[in-house]
């Protein structure tokens, strides 16, 4: 089953969890999405924290705070996954990725490649 990418709210939600780097309550991520200027209803926020903990991206703390149950890496990683899963050849959308890489990140993966054998 390949689960659709998150939206933009649900991303930006996760930015903060992710950038916390501690449990957060719900009303702490509503408001660093606010800051203090027109943003998501609080309700809005709650029901996008309901959501992902449903998901299984989000967990709750023994205090009710929430954290991200995957890295930012992680989740990065899976999503592309799920993209070259969806592509009918593979190895096409595989090379046109790495086509469109800087030089420093061709590195990084060629170094991951050689780690994995």
């Amino acid at each position: 089953m390949v689960r659709a990418m998150p939206g933009s709210l649900e991303s930006r939600v996760m930015q903060v969890l992710w950038q916390a780097g501690r449990p957060v309550p719900g009303r702490e991520v509503w408001l660093a999405l606010t800051d203090g200027e027109a943003g998501p209803a609080r309700t809005t926020v709650l029901t996008v924290l309901a959501r992902l903990e449903a998901k299984g991206m989000v967990a709750r703390d023994e205090e009710g705070g929430l954290v991200p149950v995957r890295t930012e890496w992680a989740t990065a990683a899976s999503r592309m996954e799920q993209l070259v899963n969806q592509a009918d050849d593979r190895a096409a959308a595989l090379a046109q990725f790495a086509g469109m890489l800087p030089y420093e990140d061709l590195l990084a993966l060629t170094r991951a490649l050689k780690q994995r054998r």
